[in-house]
């Protein structure tokens, strides 16, 4: 799951760096296709996104938990 998840991210950063390709803006076309492909996946990577950050914080925690205390 989580592999798809980060092959969605990746084609989700490609679609944000063709909105600013000239020859994608100068297509209207194939610029509304990548438009739409992108916008259908926003609210799946931002939620994805934030689901790394809070691993990230949880391990983070769990590494300041494991410090011995300093007296």
């Amino acid at each position: 799951m989580l592999a798809n998840l980060q092959a969605a991210e990746f084609r989700y950063e490609e679609l944000t760096k063709k909105l600013t390709d000239p020859e994608i803006l100068g297509d209207p076309s194939e610029y509304r296709k990548v438009l739409t492909e992108h916008a259908d996946m926003t609210e799946l990577i931002e939620t994805y996104r934030e689901y790394k950050a809070q691993i990230e914080a949880r391990d983070e925690a769990k590494a300041l938990m494991s410090e011995p205390l300093e007296e």
